[in-house]
């Protein structure tokens, strides 16, 4: 049997998603999948590469090439964060590289590369220092706005290296007078792209200084994490259900 790519596509998804549920699929013959042989070809085919993947770019740049500048459909919103990884390295034999080395591919041939990776960086539309973060966001919007989408705005999660890159895009709220939650748009200086932490993060944040400290200000009132222990005896003591 012949597959569409696009069907091989959702196949490869719904494999990464659930085995079982591939597996349920395939053997019950709900749907014609590809055997698990077939799957495995098709990602080791995949040349899997630190850097911008151009073959997404290019066809987000053919999906949006019909929209004008202005058309909204082209706006959107950058994110990233960062993945740990687990120090290892080993050879791979199809390329002949060492995987687990830092890779900052061709974009940044400045920059040395020469320990083991601990932190991927991932982009959405390795963790970098600072001055690599605002860098490498800098790269990933004049390559969205050369293929078409228009970065708006950027999300990410509080670390102080995202911190320490949102200052060097001059993106500041310490002074309350003076507070600058954008920068401009390195492709249009008539573009704003505002900055945002993600509320998960910030509240997980609040929640790790509460247990750390036990007590914190908010409003010029004292929260105190004795509350949410009688919250909970009152909850678990009464079969009631205050805390959802």
């Amino acid at each position: 049997m012949r597959y569409e790519d696009v069907f091989l596509l959702e196949a490869l998804m719904l494999k990464m998603k659930s085995n079982a549920a591939f597996k349920h699929f395939r053997n019950n013959k709900i749907l014609p999948l590809p055997s698990p042989s077939t799957i495995g070809n098709l990602t080791s085919s995949s040349n899997c590469h630190f850097g911008f993947n151009e073959f997404a770019l290019e066809n987000i740049e053919n999906a949006l090439k019909e929209f004008g500048k202005d058309d909204p459909t082209r706006y959107g919103c950058l994110m990233w964060d960062a993945v740990h990884l687990v120090k290892s390295v080993k050879l791979n034999a199809r390329q002949r590289v060492w995987d687990g080395i830092m890779n900052y591919d061709s974009d940044f041939s400045d920059l040395e590369a020469n320990s083991l990776a601990i932190h991927a960086l991932v982009l959405v539309v390795g963790a970098a220092p600072a001055c690599m973060i605002n860098r490498i966001v800098l790269k990933a919007i004049t390559s969205f706005y050369t293929r078409g989408p228009i970065v708006k705005n950027v999300a990410c999660d509080g670390h102080q290296t995202n911190k320490e890159a949102m200052k060097k895009l001059q993106v500041t709220a310490k002074d309350q007078s003076k507070v600058k939650p954008y920068f401009l748009h390195p492709m249009d200086p008539e573009i704003k792209i505002w900055c945002f932490f993600d509320v998960p993060h910030l509240l997980k944040c609040v929640r790790n200084n509460l247990l750390t400290h036990n007590r914190c200000q908010y409003v010029s009132e004292i929260i105190d994490y004795k509350h949410y222990e009688k919250l909970y005896e009152t909850e678990k003591n009464n079969g009631l259900r205050m805390c959802f």
